[in-house]
């Protein structure tokens, strides 16, 4: 037989020792995986137990739990006798959960023609909120009174219904109506809003409460599960020092000016108030500002109606297009109340203010009988009277003093129309009919 090569001797030592090689290599590898492994592991569940424990406990609270609100009674506000003058009455929200309606195969146009019949709304809109399937609340009725509450209850439980609920709450009420509203105030989804509502609001609103209950993994609550209520607490109430009676008696006795000063001899009188309101904010009233008529105005006069008088036998004392003319002169904007008084010899000089005092003169001297005069020192006040006869005296109010407006007048009126050679030229102006007819005789 005969003897093997070495290198054949050598061929299972060479493998064996490249086996153990892979075998460690391997092992190493398994330890560092299973180490890396562990090492990630064991920063996951830190994170989820340590760091993140108190937010994934929240998480799971919420999602365990059905968290209804009760809303607490906004505080009363009473007078001075203990009459009531704003109070929280009850009220109830009514809503639906298109998820449960879909869920228990529940009759959609049935509810929302039902529905809408008694909450007077569109039936069309109903069924668009139902299609919000994953939906566990839409509001249809905030603040409804009992007695359309009550409606509801009984459609609901006439036809088994499944998904239409209907939550208790409160609205407020004012007993009293509109007896000292502008004191009282009102109130709105945000709280107070005006009056004594917003400037005592945190005072009034009180702490809502609340009612946890369990709920499954679609969100419907389950009852009797567990239950934990916690109590609302009402607002403070507010007494005031208003006494109604005299509240009452005061609004009367304004509505009663509003009547006589508005439509009867105030209003002859030229005193118009256009409500009880707008009297009472005259009181708040410092400066009055008039146009240059005298008239108190925004500026932007419309004719509403147009109503001829009539005679004492009934029949119109004007045609509509007569009295319609006869507006349009009263309002042509040539036409001074001031130069008007002159011409029909109501005055004998005036004094007119402007801010340059050149449109008012050249305004001024449209008129026939009027001879304007621009003055800004004393010297001129004098000689547009002693030469032109000037009847009426124009300052420009933006540049001159108090002081310089007084010494011009003084000037003015000290003044006399020289005649002479002056008389020439006041001949050339324009003057009345009437003057001319009275120089003639």
């Amino acid at each position: 037989m005969a003897p093997r090569p070495q290198n054949q001797k050598r061929r299972p030592e060479s493998a064996r020792r490249a086996n153990r090689i892979i075998q460690t290599r391997t092992l190493l590898l398994l330890g560092v995986f299973g180490v890396l492994t562990f090492v990630l592991l064991f920063t996951k569940l830190y994170h989820w137990q340590i760091t993140e424990h108190d937010e994934l406990q929240s998480v799971a609270v919420r999602q365990q739990t059905l968290r209804t609100t009760v809303e607490a009674s906004r505080g009363t506000i009473y007078d001075r006798n203990g009459t009531i003058l704003a109070m929280s009455a009850s009220a109830e929200d009514i809503f639906i959960s298109p998820k449960e309606i879909i869920e228990n195969d529940q009759d959609q146009n049935l509810i929302a023609g039902g529905l809408a019949e008694i909450l007077d709304l569109d039936p069309a809109d109903i069924l668009k909120k139902m299609e919000k399937t994953n939906s566990q609340y839409e509001e249809l009725k905030k603040k409804a009174d009992d007695e359309l509450a009550d409606k509801v209850r009984e459609f609901i439980n006439e036809n088994d219904l499944k998904g239409v609920f209907i939550r208790p709450t409160s609205k407020r009420t004012y007993p009293k109506g509109t007896l000292a509203s502008q004191v009282i105030g009102f109130t709105n989804d945000l709280g107070g809003a005006m009056g004594l509502e917003a400037a005592y609001n945190d005072e009034l609103t009180g702490e809502n409460g609340m009612v946890v209950t369990a709920r499954d993994r679609d969100g419907r609550s389950v009852l009797y599960q567990y239950d934990q209520y916690f109590d609302a607490e009402n607002g403070c109430d507010l007494h005031t020092t208003l006494d109604t009676t005299i509240q009452y008696y005061l609004e009367k006795g304004v509505q009663e000016l509003e009547a006589r000063f508005g439509t009867g001899k105030g209003a002859e009188m030229g005193i118009l108030f256009k409500s009880a309101e707008a009297l009472e904010n005259l009181r708040s009233v410092g400066t009055v500002v008039l146009d240059k008529t005298g008239t108190v105005t925004r500026g932007k006069p419309a004719v509403t109606d147009i109503v001829v008088a009539t005679r004492a036998d009934d029949s119109p004392a004007m045609s509509e297009k007569a009295l319609l003319k006869l507006a349009a002169a009263l309002e042509r904007s040539s036409e001074h109340p001031l130069a008007e008084a002159i011409e029909n010899g109501e005055l004998e000089r005036g004094i007119a203010l402007c801010g340059s005092g050149e449109g008012m003169t050249m305004t001024l001297n449209k008129h026939q009988g009027i001879r304007a005069g621009l003055a800004w020192e004393p010297e001129i006040a004098s000689l547009i009277r002693r030469h032109n006869n000037a009847n009426i005296i124009v300052f420009p109010a933006r540049f001159i003093t108090n002081d310089e407006a007084v010494a011009m007048l003084d000037a003015y009126f000290a003044a006399q129309f020289e005649g002479g050679r002056h008389e020439h030229r006041i001949e050339k102006m324009v003057i009345p009919c009437g003057a001319a007819g009275d120089a003639a005789k």
